[in-house]
Parts: C-alpha cells; structure tokens; sequence
C-alpha cells in the first residue's frame, strides 16, 4: 500500500485551465473545488482544514478578478467531448439557496429577497445535460446565478402582462438553452425537459428546431386552433396504454408507498397563441403531441391525490413504445431535484457558507454546483459496468480502490462486487460500502448521502496515505 500511495500526486478532477485571468487562479480555483469534492463540503471552514487554506479561499472567492461568468464557462467548456454524436436530455429547474438566518454577517444589500419578501439569499437555475441512452449526468450546459433587488414593500410591482418577455424572470428557461448551445454544439440531438414553470408559449416556438425537441409539464390548460382546450380534447380520447408502477413514498405530496395502475392517453394538437403573449414574432399556432398519465382511481389511496402529468412535447408520439419512452424521458427530471438535495442539506451545505459577501457566496455556489454533479454521476452510474471508473477517479484513485475493495469485500460470493473491474459500478460499489452500505442486491442501492458520506471517508483515506510519502 505505501509503495502505490508514494507515487500518488494531487490530480484534480476540475479542469478550468485558461478560464480566469491568470493561471495561478485557475490552479486556486481547480484545488478549491478538488478539495471540495475530497470533504464532501461547501463551507470553507471544513473543506479547508488548515486556516492558510481558509484564507487562501476566502481571498479566492472576494477577489474581483474572479468573475462568475468565468468560472461557469470553465464548467459548461468540458461538455463539448463528452455530447460529440450522443443524443441528450437538456434539464432545466430553479432552486433558492436562503441565507435569511446570517442576515448579520452578510452584507447587507449584497443579496436580494426570496419568494417569501422577509428571506434574503438567491436564485439558480442550472441545465442538466445527461445522455438518453445511459442517463449518466453529463455535467452542466448553461447556469444563471441572480439575486432580486431588496424593494420595500409599498413599491408599486410593474405591469407583468406588457412587461418585454427578455425581462421577465420567466426568460430563464428560454436564456438557460441559448446558453448552452455552444456546450451542446457537437450533441447529435437535444431534449429539452421541464416542470409546469417552463410551460410558456413563447419556448415552444423559439427552442424547437431540427435537432431539438421539447417535453414540457403543462401548467395551464391550454386553448386549441379547432375550439375548446386541451383538457376538454383528452376527455373524449380512450386510454390507449396502462402501465403498473411501484411508488416510493413521498411526505412532500403527502404520497403512501404502493403499486399504481397508471392510464396512458395520447393525441395531436394544434394550440392556439395566447392573448396575453407579447413576444413579437411568435407564430400564432404550434402543433404538439399531449401525453397524459393518469393514476386509475382503483389503486388511488384514500386521501391521496392521484399521479396526474400533462405532457406537452414535439417529439413523435405514434404509439405505446413511444408514448412510454416520453413518460421515461421525462421521469429523468427528478435527476436535478437530486443534484439540489446534494448541493444544499443532503451534501455539501452551501447555505452553511460563512462568507460575508453575496457575491462571493454566488461563485462558491458555481463550484459547488460542478461538485455536486460529480457526486452524482456515481450515485447515477453505481450499476452502470458500461461506464469507465475514470470518468470521475483518476489513475491514482482508482488504484486505491483496489487496494481498500479487498478491506470491504467479504468472504461469500454475496459479499463480493459483481461488477467489472475498473468500470463505475465497480468504483461505486467500493464508495457505497465505504459510505455504510451493507453491499447485498438485496438492500436498496446506495443514495446520494450514503455516496457523499463514503466519498469523504475515502478522500480522508486517500490524504492520509499520501502523507506517508
């Protein structure tokens, strides 16, 4: 073991050589994030364990040669090789980070309020990229950092329905694709998914073109150029597919754990342009494919409210096979709600963060968000014997997993990773156990916290040992 660990070296996993305006920075920049990733954490104090460490990232992150444009476009430059050919699934969301309960460290006008007015803190909406054959996260094609201004509360709001559509808050999902069309510039085909938020008319006419499709949650009914709405449409559609699912439970939609019967209905529609829309040169209708997924009321638990998605896409929807592949695409959305849960209280605490400047904690928050996807590309590939370890390890790391697999692999044919050697499955099972996995098929695979905590465990490991050189 001494003589593999002695020829180790600190090679970091983040690459942002040439994205800030001296290489000494982009070195910073590639350590802080590297030991982010080692710790498992976002706040200073304990992904910089020495205080010449703490002070070297706080001096980091307050310098104002350090831009957040920059070091986003260090993130989103290394898609380019990895989508080359590869047809992707382009997610979008928005999440809050809150900061309301260290109002009196952090500067005061430096953030802005939060959906409720007396929270402080800012808005981030990143674009997922994964592959749709593997859903593998790929990293992230485009992400928006802002903070809204701290208005009193008297202020007259503007009019929102004449308000230009390139001002609005709701622009993000539009702007967050524009973004990344350099990163996306070799994908052979992208697919764009989002919530009922996204569900704008003005996205449906501007995204969409040969190599870009749109899979979009529907938010409000809508109007249709043949009269009546799309609900009205589906009422007189039979069910054409039925499929049976097992539900976790979830406390957030008050949702029991249970089988599900779920009714598949599909149709073609041309919608109408809204009269509220003030986007000029929006087309007046845009013909769609609606999916709707319905829990049938036989399997529905008293007191719950039934799965219910309206799917609005442009992808072909001429059959089951299809119909079934647009509800899979669309269930892959959940992989940015994970990729939130990591990044704040589930993984690495950005919002414990005690820097004082609100701008200073928006470029640790891009880091922490190229972080957080790292971690989730192990939780995403822990079956995937397709993948490569070293599409997150390097050469030295997955040395030590080898040498630490013999510490965790057990005597029985059950104790003992199935997986092919070097690939990622392999790689996460190693991490999971380490994490507190017990190791069995049987068990529940490991989750993102069970990956974060063994991902900490094992980079303690790998620092210890190389002081031994």
């Amino acid at each position: 073991m001494k003589l593999l660990v002695a020829k180790m070296s600190n090679q970091s996993q983040f690459n942002f050589s040439g994205c800030l305006s001296d290489r000494r920075l982009d070195l910073r920049c590639e350590k802080i994030a590297q030991s982010m990733y080692d710790h498992s954490s976002a706040v200073i104090q304990r992904f910089s364990r020495h205080r010449s460490k703490v002070v070297g990232s706080c001096r980091f992150f307050n310098n104002n040669r350090v831009c957040t444009g920059d070091l986003i476009k260090g993130i989103t430059q290394r898609l380019k090789p990895l989508v080359k050919g590869k047809t992707v699934l382009c997610i979008e969301d928005t999440t809050e980070f809150n900061y309301t309960t260290k109002q009196g460290r952090i500067k005061t006008g430096s953030l802005g309020r939060l959906c409720r007015s007396n929270q402080i803190g800012f808005f981030a909406h990143p674009t997922l990229i994964v592959d749709a054959h593997n859903y593998l996260p790929l990293g992230l094609g485009s992400l928006q950092l802002w903070r809204r201004a701290e208005t009193d509360r008297t202020e007259t709001k503007p009019d929102y329905s004449t308000q230009k559509l390139e001002l609005k808050e709701s622009y993000r999902w539009i702007r967050g694709i524009e973004q990344s069309k350099d990163a996306l510039s070799q994908a052979r085909h992208k697919i764009i998914i989002a919530d009922r938020e996204a569900d704008i008319y003005p996205l449906y006419t501007r995204l969409w073109d040969e190599s870009t499709d749109l899979l979009i949650r529907m938010r409000s009914d809508r109007h249709l150029r043949m009269g009546g709405t799309i609900r009205g449409h589906l009422v007189n559609q039979r069910v054409k597919d039925k499929i049976t699912i097992q539900l976790k439970a979830d406390t957030r939609d008050c949702r029991s754990a249970h089988k599900a019967i779920l009714q598949i209905k599909y149709t073609t529609v041309e919608i109408q342009r809204p009269h509220h829309v003030t986007s000029s040169g929006t087309q007046k209708y845009f013909t769609i494919q609606v999916v709707e997924v319905k829990e049938s009321p036989r399997t529905v638990k008293k007191g719950e409210r039934p799965i219910h998605w309206l799917l609005l896409t442009t992808l072909p929807v001429r059959s089951n096979t299809e119909a079934r592949q647009v509800i899979n695409y669309y269930s892959k959305r959940w992989m940015i709600e994970e990729l939130f849960g990591i990044i704040k209280t589930r993984g690495l605490n950005l919002e414990d963060s005690q820097l004082s400047h609100g701008e200073a904690i928006m470029k640790l928050a891009v880091l922490a968000m190229d972080v957080s996807v790292k971690i989730l590309q192990l939780t995403k590939g822990r079956e995937n014997e397709e993948l490569d370890a070293k599409m997150v390890f390097s050469y030295n790391e997955i040395c030590l997993l080898e040498q630490l697999l013999k510490r965790y692999e057990g005597a029985t044919e059950k104790q003992r990773n199935p997986y092919r050697k070097h690939s990622m499955a392999w790689a996460a099972w190693v991490i999971g156990r380490m994490g507190g996995w017990m190791g069995y098929k049987s068990e529940s695979p490991p989750g993102n916290k069970t990956m974060k905590i063994g991902l900490e465990r094992f980079f303690n490991t790998y620092i210890g040992f190389s002081l031994l050189d």
